[in-house]
This record gives structure tokens, sequence and C-alpha cells, in this order.
């Protein structure tokens, strides 16, 4: 769809997902959407009425989902997706509390116009699906991975999530934001990095983490990262940054 004439995605940042639609399916959604700004911190759903309530497809932002009720991270969402979806499936309160973990841009649009397109639309609403089995993939990896890997697989794999949401090499997080992800100590988050540090997968500041060698840090994160990503790839489309070498400005420094 990209650079064809009559684009309906053209001078609009972009969901992946959207950007996936089939054309009909794509002009109808473009009538639907308005964009909107969060910023870090805002909380998009929690548990409200599905019907009374949003969808959200992010371009910029980044999107962290927890269980109704608890701060631990089920599921993060960026340009890839949609948030608060659960309406499509004649839920009456969302099931999962959507959290803004990086501030930014999305594309949002009623439950209730949704609902009507997808009625409309299967294969909208086979799109859409879709987009929730590759979710429930990654809620399913994160309980396993919690349950199995170490504290440094765990944050390798968290990190390269991030960086693939976010455009260039920057993850600007803190190491109290990445404990509340994990659900671990902020000690314990300190030490695991230094040890990835030191492996020269990336390099830590204050509030920002450079991935330098995007490859180690997918060796050093094993099977927490990587199944997602590839199903997601399977069903709907590009995703996912290159396992270059090297990159970002601390390696043209070395």
């Amino acid at each position: 769809m990209h650079g064809r004439v009559g684009d309906p995605w053209r001078g609009i940042r972009g969901n992946l997902l959207l950007r996936s639609l089939a054309p009909q399916d794509a002009v109808v959604m473009r009538k639907c959407l308005k964009r909107v700004v969060h910023r870090r911190g805002d909380t998009l759903s929690v548990g409200e009425a599905a019907t009374a309530g949003r969808v959200y497809f992010p371009e910029t932002l980044v999107v962290r989902l927890a269980g109704t009720g608890s701060d631990s991270c089920i599921g993060l969402v960026g340009l890839e997706g949609a948030v608060c979806w659960e309406s499509l499936f004649g839920a009456s309160l969302c099931g999962q509390r959507a959290k803004v973990e990086m501030g930014g841009s999305a594309l949002a649009m009623s439950c209730d116009r949704l609902r009507a397109a997808t009625a409309a639309s299967p294969t909208l609403a086979a799109s859409l699906v879709r987009f929730t089995q590759t979710l429930t993939i990654q809620m399913g990896r994160t309980i396993v991975s919690n349950l199995n890997d170490s504290m440094e697989a765990r944050i390798s794999g968290w990190l390269l999530m991030l960086h693939d949401r976010i455009e260039g090499d920057e993850v600007r997080i803190t190491h109290r934001s990445l404990a509340a992800l994990l659900n671990v100590r902020r000690a314990s988050v300190t030490d695991a990095l230094h040890l990835i540090e030191g492996e020269r997968a990336l390099h830590c500041t204050r509030g920002r983490i450079v991935i330098r060698n995007r490859a180690l840090l997918q060796s050093l994160a094993g099977s927490a990262y990587g199944l997602t990503e590839a199903a997601y790839r399977s069903a709907i489309g590009p995703f996912g940054k290159p396992a270059a070498v090297e990159n970002g400005p601390m390696a043209a420094a070395n």
C-alpha cells in the first residue's frame, strides 16, 4: 500500500496493523480514526465499559498491558498493533489495564464504530483477530519467561521488544521503569544491566539505554524473544528491527 496513488495512509506516520489491511478496509478505517497524543503514565483503560471506550492503534506510543488490579506487565503493544479491542469479541469490560510506557501518538476510534466496521467486513475482523492471536502468544511467552529465564535473558528480551517499537537505537527508560515491567527489584535490574553492558550489547546512561549490538542482545535473550515476532511476521507482515552486528552512536566511536 505504500506510495501508491490513492494510498489511504498517505501523510500518516502509521501503524503496521492498519497498513496491513485490505484496501477496502483501509479506506473505511481512515475515515473513522483521529490522532491522539498521550504522555508516559497515562492510563488508556482500567476495566471500563468496553462499549464506552476507544480502540487505539499506536504510532509512536508504546503501551504496557497489566492484569486488572495488578502492576505486573503481561504484554507490550506499539506500532504493530492495537489496544482496548476487547469489545470486538462481545466483552463488556476491558480485560487489561493499558498504561502508556512511552509517550507519543496513536490513531483512535470508538469501540462502537470499530465493532460496526468489523461486522460489515469479514476481512477487517480477520485482520484484527490475527493480531489478537499474536498478542496472546506474547502474553504466554511472558509468563513462561518469568518462570524459566534468567534476569539477563528477560531484560534482554524486553529491551528488544521496546527497540522494535521505537525509532533509532536509544530506549528512553529508567532502571525503575524496567524493574516495573519485569516486576522485580530495581537493584536486580541494575546488576543485570551491568552484566549485559559488560558484554558490549548496550550502553547505559541516566534514563537511557542505547542498543549497541542487537545480534548479541538477541543471543542473550534466547527464548525470551523472537517467537511472537516471528508469529506476527507470518500472520500480518514485516515487524522488528534487523539484528545488525553493531549499531548506535557508541558503536561508531569504537
